[in-house]
Order: C-alpha cells, then structure tokens, then sequence
C-alpha cells in the first residue's frame, strides 16, 4: 500500500492538495481491491470502477494545476504538461492490463509504478511550481 498524503507533500493550495490526497486514497484502495481478489474478469468491476475514478481525476487535476500554473506565469508549465501526459498515458496503460493480468503483478505495478510515480511527482515535480509561486509572492 502506498503511503497516505501528509503535509510535505503539500503544494500550497488547498484545492490541489485535496486533489492530491483523493487520488492517493484512490490508489491505496484500488491497489487493496487488487490484492483482495483472485480473477479480475470475474469480480473486477469495482477495480475498474476505481481506475476510471482515478482516471478522470488524473485528468480534472491536470487540467487545474497546469490552469494554476498558467495564472502565476511558471515558465516550467510546458513540460509539466508533457510530464502530465506521460504519467495518463503510463495510467492508461496500466488500465488496459486490467484485464487478463495476474492480480499479484497488477497489485505490485499498481503501488510501485503507477502510485509511487504519482507521489514522486507530487515531490520533486509539483515542488517545482510551489517554489517558485511562493517566491514570487
């Protein structure tokens, strides 16, 4: 299971840091519906519910913090935007292994390569744009 949002991942925006923290608590439980099955083609219905939910809240974020980003002129936001698309198609993907994978490897894909790439952007990439608004007020 991937770790819960806490306050050094905040970027300082409420609206954003909330975004963060529901998609965090998407991965944690779509990684614990995983875990928690045998054959997703028979009882994977909610697993795929949670993906599309975290799918689309993947994209409503985007949209909104490159918005954020543009309003406070960060000269890094074009390749944030790229950065964005790679983790969505890199999320897409992983959405289409949903099926026929075994639940074990979608579980381990799932925490350690889509959900801690999720956090590590929050880290050292959405940093980057907090920084540099907290400076320039």
């Amino acid at each position: 299971m991937m770790n819960d949002w806490n306050q050094s991942l905040s970027v300082g925006n409420d609206k954003l840091d909330e975004q963060h923290k529901q998609i965090i608590k998407d991965f944690n439980k779509l990684i614990k519906e995983i875990k928690e099955i045998k054959e997703i083609k028979e009882n994977g219905t909610g697993i795929k519910e949670t993906a599309k939910r975290i799918e689309e809240d993947i994209r409503i974020h985007s949209a909104e913090e490159e918005k954020y980003m543009q309003e406070n002129s960060f000269p890094g936001i074009g390749i944030h935007k790229k950065i964005h698309e790679q983790f969505l198609k890199n999320f897409l993907d992983f959405e289409e292994e949903l099926e026929g994978t075994e639940t074990e490897k979608l579980a381990e894909k799932a925490e350690n390569v889509v959900g801690r790439m999720w956090v590590n952007h929050i880290e050292k990439v959405d940093s980057q744009y907090c920084e540099f608004i907290k400076n320039k007020q």
